[in-house]
């Protein structure tokens, strides 16, 4: 996401972090631009702006991974086109489904939806408070757990990198190290 704040904060170490409660997050303002928006409104133009990317599914290639691209459209950032290997279940997921889900194409609020419905169905969320969005920060939080870098952990999101881009960033070799130490896994089945 665009940066909208230019608030440096120094480093600290976890005890020195600030403690969130619940009411932080109930009262975060959501900007489209510079425009106050309501929560709605956001996360619709967050699923609007996913689905305008194109996900390219790369199973044969050594370390299999998908492309996001804009491929004739325009993405938000530079930093929004990027390679993210695939691990765990999700490897797994597109080896099931080699083309994607095509029918969700420029349909982030259906597909938005449809997830919604089933983790709400089978009580896959922690709360009434998450989202599918609430996945995005899971995985940031997780990557930072297995202490990947912060630049590392901006280019797999696709978020802008203060500095200016150089090359091609982190190669597949080292963001597949991070992403196999979070890798969810299906759970083994029991022996009969």
């Amino acid at each position: 996401m665009k940066q909208t704040s230019t608030t440096k904060t120094l480093a600290t170490s976890e005890d020195d972090a600030p403690a969130l409660s619940q009411a932080n997050f109930d009262g975060a303002q959501f900007r489209i631009g510079k425009q106050n928006v309501s929560r709605t409104e956001w996360q619709k133009a967050v699923r609007g702006r996913i689905a305008k990317q194109r996900i390219s599914i790369m199973l044969d290639a050594p370390i299999p991974f998908i492309r996001i691209k804009a491929e004739g459209r325009v993405l938000k950032t530079e930093h929004s086109e990027r390679d993210v290997p695939l691990v765990g279940m999700a490897l797994d997921a597109m080896r099931r489904h080699p083309d994607g889900f095509p029918r969700y194409f420029d349909k982030g609020s259906n597909l938005s939806a449809t997830l919604m419905k089933h983790f709400k169905k089978h009580e896959l969320l922690p709360t009434d408070k998450h989202t599918i969005y609430s996945f995005r920060h899971s995985f940031k939080d997780r990557l930072k757990a297995v202490e990947a870098p912060e630049e590392l952990i901006d280019e797999m999101m696709g978020h802008t990198i203060a500095k200016p881009k150089y090359g091609d960033g982190y190669g597949l070799k080292l963001k597949l190290k991070y992403l196999q130490a979070i890798a969810l896994t299906p759970p083994l089945l029991a022996a009969a």
